[in-house]
């Protein structure tokens, strides 16, 4: 794994890294360690509360879920502050980046302090009004929305204020917004909306899978559910880079470093999607045609999805950590690339299995999602991995042609949510929940074993045959 210092661009060595104290340092890390055990602790808080329905009736606990989740935001962003304002503080795109983190956790702090308070009445009346409290918990998630709504709406608004004259520094304007042609700016528009499109629909099947537990029985939806969640980082990672590449990626070191840090992450998470892919790929033909086999992979899978979360994490802090020194490792993409290799050859190799062997079986279900998903999922992103694959070998490469095949690939998770809803029959049953704001209706976590039917009228309906 080598470093290369072939990437073309201006960059200028005149930002040198400031002289920190060592005590400031030593309370930095500390600072950052405890903020990440807070949030660790944040996060265990988060997912028993979503996980366990008991927790979530008792509105007390609501309240307190949006308390951790804010938390988490605070605590992510506030060491970030620190680090920015000691380290590159001294030009005015840094007093950009230093200003967003700044506004963000002053917004993130207000709504904890609206959370707070919620808590405060929620526990008064609880205790002392009870028929003001039953009003009280009718009421609750619009104070909710409300909260998250002036939040966001703050964060909004301060980031984009131009009237900052006020803060005073030795800021310099020598770097100005490069001049994008305005075709490249449409493209880079529809390529965002596309992202938050296919966003959206990773963020629908998350949201059923991980509320139904019907759907968390099966090994298949677990790893759909895995390869949902990297593919929602990846949609917010991606047009970030593209963001930076257009407007400040050839201006200084620190560009090079933030647009470094998002590279790394987009190939670590792609890296990642990959490793989930193929784990798809073996639960769908295990599951087909090997009964045995596929009940030993069932107990060793969850195993296997922490060594690729660990991998991904190592390989992450150790690539973003290289961009600090303005240097950027290949390996990421390389190892991604040999990656996809494999397990389209894997993949190809199951299919033509697959298509004749299926033959044979009397009871199989054309609702196969691990190897559809997988399929598809390639489809849709080989175009763009063999333009991409051709402009590193020295051709022209139009970064239009490129953010138009990037479209392609990021609208296969809007391809997933359609294929779940038509071709799976519990899917289809919980997502028409969801689009009717039914959710609640199905109460009883007890009856994964009975089979559900929909109907437009009813609901959801539990089959006592």
């Amino acid at each position: 794994m080598e470093a290369f210092d072939n990437i073309t661009g201006n960059f200028t060595d005149e930002l040198v890294e400031p002289e920190v104290p060592p005590y400031d340092r030593i309370f930095l890390e500390l600072f950052t360690l405890v903020a990440f055990l807070s949030a660790t602790a944040n996060t265990l808080l988060i997912f028993t509360i979503i996980k366990y329905k008991k927790l979530r009736e008792n509105a007390t606990n609501v309240i307190f879920l949006h308390v951790n989740i804010s938390q988490a935001g605070f605590l992510l962003s506030t060491p970030l502050i620190f680090r920015t304002f000691l380290y590159f503080f001294d030009k005015s795109v840094h007093l950009t980046v230093f200003c967003a983190f700044y506004q963000l956790t002053a917004c993130v702090g207000s709504a904890i302090a609206g959370f707070l308070f919620l808590l405060i009445c929620d526990s008064y009346l609880k205790i002392y009004h009870k028929e003001k409290y039953r009003k009280f918990c009718r009421i609750l998630k619009y104070f909710i929305i409300a909260i998250y709504v002036l939040t966001i709406l703050t964060s909004s608004v301060t980031l984009h204020m131009e009237d900052i004259d006020n803060i005073t520094g030795n800021f310099t304007d020598e770097l100005v917004e490069p001049e994008v042609p305005p075709y490249e700016r449409i493209f880079l528009e529809l390529f965002t909306v596309v992202a938050l499109l296919s966003l959206a629909a990773n963020s629908l099947l998350i949201f059923v899978i991980v509320k139904y537990k019907k759907l968390r029985k099966d090994a298949t939806n677990v790893i759909f559910l895995h390869v949902n969640i990297l593919q929602a980082v990846f949609l917010v990672s991606a047009p970030l880079t593209w963001r930076t590449s257009m407007y400040f990626f050839f201006k200084s070191p620190v560009h090079f470093t933030v647009f470094c840090a998002l590279y790394q992450i987009e190939a670590c998470v792609g890296s990642a999607i990959i490793g989930f892919l193929f784990l798809l790929i073996c639960d769908s033909y295990l599951k087909i045609y090997y009964k045995e086999k596929y009940r030993k992979f069932c107990r060793i899978y969850k195993f296997l999805q922490i060594a690729i979360y660990f991998l991904m994490l190592c390989t992450c802090s150790i690539t973003i950590n290289v961009c600090f020194s303005r240097y950027m490792f290949a390996f990421a993409y390389i190892f991604i690339f040999f990656a996809i290799c494999i397990v389209i050859a894997v993949l190809i190799i199951i299919d033509v299995i697959h298509v004749f062997r299926k033959r044979k079986l009397t009871n199989y279900k054309d609702s196969n999602i691990g190897l559809v998903v997988s399929n598809f999922f390639f489809l849709f992103w080989m175009p763009c991995i063999l333009f991409f694959v051709s402009c590193t070998r020295g051709q022209t490469c139009e970064p239009i042609a490129l953010i138009l095949l990037f479209v392609l690939g990021f609208a296969s998770p809007i391809f997933n949510l359609v294929y779940v809803f038509c071709c799976d029959n519990y899917f289809n049953v919980f997502l028409k929940q969801v689009f009717t704001c039914r959710c609640k209706e199905y109460k009883n976590e007890d009856l994964e074993d009975q089979s559900v039917v929909y109907s437009d009228s009813n609901g959801v309906q539990i089959n006592s045959n």
